[in-house]
């Protein structure tokens, strides 16, 4: 048994070496963290180790909906879109490895140089109008105006997303930690978030850092004069270049046509969900319709699309409905787990609020990081508005690895974390 856990806690504390290192950089890297990290866990279990384990109660918050959804269908066939998958597992490996080993700090630095090393790739991509998978070193060419970039993951918004987490961790700690490295790496990534143009992940940014810059412990005036100042320096990056202001002005713009903004798109497919919504049974109201309910949304689609979009322009439903992604996680858990399971997303969040103001509260020189983790989630949440953030895989995998070092930092408290 004793050797069984010395291997597990190798494998558990190099899965989250791997995390550090593939989060902001490598999407099959994260898979390969995750395949080192199950077999970590087993390995604790064999060993009969069950000590120095992250609560299970927040993620049943949100996970007994699921499971009431595939019962009331009867059917396992909702599983493949459900929470309950390999997804959660960066949550238990940070946490048991920063407690087995106490590899935090190496685990964070790590962190911090891989989410340069993207945010690098970004700025990159951005004023080249490359991409660095397809790069074409004998026309490469410097531009003023940048490009929407998203550096090594899939597109600008999963990157985004994956963004706006580190940056708020990266702040907590160089408030609490006082380390040059994260406030660089903080404004790396600020940069990064500015340039992948994201514009749901621009929102939640600026309210993020609002709710943040008046927790902190400062003077009122203080608060207010951080605030101000950050929200002007990032309005006058993005108005310092034509094409970021064009973006940031489309925010605004709901145009109908062949060229339609993704604005009209969203609206449609959100009416659809909600009318969706109104037409279900009493039970697919309370449990929702599962794997059925993008078919049924996308007949809801098919009407609105009709009556919204001119005949003469000749666009085809189907070329606008993007498989039936919601682009709105609060309406994709209404659609797909009912009210139960919108019910409990929203739980399991004012729950993850809850905790960290209490730490703040018990811990007043740790006051800045719990904050910071307040912020991080009130943004992740704004974003979530006009995205699916919960359940893309490698943001999923990002989120659950900083919760995770969240409930160790709330256990650490006022210990070292040396």
């Amino acid at each position: 048994m004793a050797k069984f856990k010395r291997v597990a806690i190798f494998f558990i504390t190099l899965s989250s070496y791997l995390f550090a290192l593939t989060i902001p950089i490598s999407i099959a890297g994260d898979n390969i963290a995750i395949g080192v990290a199950s077999a970590g866990i087993l390995l604790f279990l064999l060993s009969k180790d069950f000590k120095n384990y992250p609560l299970f109660r927040p993620l049943l918050i949100f996970l007994i909906p699921d499971v009431l959804t595939m019962i009331s269908q009867m059917s396992l066939s909702f599983l493949k879109m459900s929470c309950l998958n390999h997804h959660l597992i960066p949550y238990f490996s940070s946490y048991k490895s920063f407690k087995e080993k106490k590899v935090f700090r190496n685990v964070i630095n790590l962190l911090a140089l891989s989410s340069m090393v993207l945010s690098v790739a970004i700025i990159f991509e951005a004023f080249t109008h490359q991409h660095l998978k397809h790069i074409d070193f004998y026309n490469l060419h410097f531009y003023f105006h940048p490009s929407e970039a998203w550096g090594f993951l899939n597109n600008h918004l999963t990157t985004s997303g994956v963004l706006l987490l580190l940056f708020f961790l990266f702040v907590g700690l160089s408030f609490y930690l006082k380390r040059v490295l994260y406030a660089v790496a903080s404004l790396f990534i600020f940069i990064a978030i500015i340039l992948a143009q994201a514009r749901s992940a621009w929102l939640g940014f600026i309210v993020g850092v609002g709710f943040f810059s008046v927790l902190v412990p400062k003077t009122l005036l203080k608060k207010v004069g951080v605030f101000v100042v950050g929200l002007l320096l990032f309005m006058l990056l993005i108005f310092a270049f034509p094409t970021l202001k064009s973006r940031f002005m489309s925010s605004f713009k709901v145009n109908i046509g062949k060229r339609a903004s993704g604005n009209i798109n969203r609206i449609i497919i959100w009416k659809s969900y909600l009318n969706t919504f109104k037409n279900y049974t009493i039970k697919q109201k309370i449990f929702g319709a599962g794997r059925d309910t993008r078919d049924l949304v996308y007949k809801e689609f098919v009407v609105i699309f009709k009556n919204t979009i001119p005949a003469n322009l000749k666009v085809k439903p189907e070329e606008r409905f993007y498989g039936g992604i919601s682009h709105n996680i609060y309406l994709r858990y209404l659609g797909e787990t009912g009210i139960v399971g919108l019910l409990g997303y929203l739980l399991f969040w004012f729950y993850m609020l809850f905790l960290n103001f209490k730490a703040a509260r018990e811990s007043p020189r740790m006051k800045a990081i719990f904050y910071s983790f307040v912020g991080s989630y009130i943004a992740f949440l704004v974003m979530g508005f006009f995205e699916n953030t919960f359940v893309d895989a490698t943001i999923k995998m990002a989120l659950m690895f900083v919760i995770g070092m969240n409930f160790y930092l709330m256990d650490e408290k006022e210990k070292s974390l040396e």
